[in-house]
């Protein structure tokens, strides 16, 4: 099984990467674990905003799957043209 990043899940995680990277720097992670609930609830909601909790769903990968399709298709039509 080939477990290698494609060009769209490399983008992904370096999107998640950089805004981690932006809003959770080390001593915001340790801020944050010693208080109470113990998570950054604004960053939760914004991950859950930016659909990072359904990445691997598989209704969210038939939808780019979906996507892909039809980009495909409507080049090859335009080229066609």
């Amino acid at each position: 099984m080939d477990l290698t990043l494609g060009p769209e899940e490399t983008a992904v995680r370096d999107a998640i990467r950089g805004v981690l990277a932006e809003r959770l720097p080390l001593a915001r992670v340790r801020a944050v674990a010693q208080a109470e609930p113990g998570i950054d609830e604004a960053l939760w909601r914004e991950a859950g905003g930016l659909g990072w909790f359904g990445l691997g769903s598989p209704r969210r990968r038939a939808v780019r799957a979906t996507a892909r399709r039809r980009r495909c298709c409507s080049s090859s039509s335009s080229a066609a043209r």
